[in-house]
């Protein structure tokens, strides 16, 4: 396979965070299960979007599921997944319907399963989207493990990681080039051109997500404008592998501290034993963004649903986390 460029040239976006005045930025995720509660119907889900928006939430992050199944068991450590019959919007789809009554807000997949989409098909709608956000799309890629997904779309699973990065290659090469060439094990091209590219001639930042560890840390310093950790990763994951992406940059002549990182708040459930008051919770999730941000983290997704029982109490709970985080500073530059 030919790649263009270097492992260190592949990076495309360096501003791939708002740094501001150093403190954290609040991420919230965007699906059904904020329904019914949060938001009547799934319909009015882009209106919740802007709704945040105006309480001061920094990111919106939708997650991806092209299809679901039966039996199907979380790999971080069997955590219980929705029914295989809960509604799932397209990712990219939903935050184009986000962007329309949006501002500011930044858009973000997390994680979108690159694998399952055709890399040219994927580079020309996020540099759409990108283009009429102005800029506002983090792309948020990982590889997928349920195995049920592989087999509707009709690819190997094993070949996933490898995908992946094949399809960050080719969106980088497509999103600069025009026209652009790419030689791949799946896909190959010569003089192609897929205009607009994106809004700003740096790329669209890419974040890479998956399970913590050297593998990964690998891969995102090669390939990585960030670093999306696993929804079970903790601050200690988070301290031990900023160790590994040092490393690992260094090894390419990178700085590893240009690269953000985000993680995700626990959920009610996960956080604390049942019969808390909100407010015992919020003090709790206080602490763990703490150590979070302690530990290196730039980006925090908070699961809100899970902690508020409506809009008045939703609110309460963001604007305590913004008080928070206003009070803590990262250590990205």
């Amino acid at each position: 396979m030919t790649v263009t460029g270097q492992a260190s040239a592949e990076i495309r976006a360096p501003n791939a965070h708002d740094s501001g005045s150093g403190r954290p930025r609040l991420a919230v995720g965007l699906s059904v299960d904020h329904c019914p509660h949060l938001v009547a119907s799934i319909d009015q889900l882009p209106a919740f979007a802007a709704t945040m928006e105006g309480w001061g939430v920094d990111q919106i992050a939708v997650g991806d599921r092209v299809v679901s199944g039966d039996g199907m068991t979380h790999p971080n450590g069997g955590e219980q997944l929705p029914p295989p019959d809960r509604e799932q919007l397209e990712p990219l789809t939903l935050l184009a319907a986000v962007a329309s009554c949006t501002t500011d807000i930044r858009l973000t997949t997390g994680v979108l399963l690159a694998p399952l989409r055709n890399p040219v098909l994927l580079a020309k709608v996020a540099a759409t989207l990108d283009v009429l956000s102005r800029g506002r799309l983090d792309l948020g890629v990982g590889s997928g493990w349920f195995q049920g997904e592989f087999d509707a779309i009709g690819i190997e699973a094993e070949d996933r990681f490898a995908r992946l990065e094949e399809t960050v290659r080719i969106c980088r090469v497509l999103w600069r080039d025009a026209p652009a060439s790419y030689q791949g094990k799946w896909t190959s091209f010569t003089g192609a051109y897929s205009r607009p590219g994106p809004y700003r001639a740096s790329g669209i930042p890419i974040w890479i997500g998956g399970w913590p560890g050297r593998v990964q840390a690998r891969r995102v310093a090669k390939l990585g404008d960030g670093w999306i950790f696993n929804s079970a990763g903790t601050a200690e994951d988070v301290a031990r592998c900023r160790i590994m992406l040092q490393e690992e940059c260094a090894l390419i002549g990178r700085d590893a501290e240009t690269i953000p990182i985000r993680a995700m708040l626990p959920s009610a459930k996960r956080l604390a034993p049942p019969g808390l008051s909100l407010d015992e919770q919020l003090q709790l999730l206080k602490k763990r963004a703490t150590e979070f941000v302690e530990a290196g983290v730039s980006h925090l997704a908070l699961p809100l649903s899970s902690f508020a029982r409506d809009l008045t109490e939703a609110q309460l709970v963001v604007e305590t986390m913004r008080s928070h985080f206003a009070q803590l500073k990262t250590i990205q530059k």
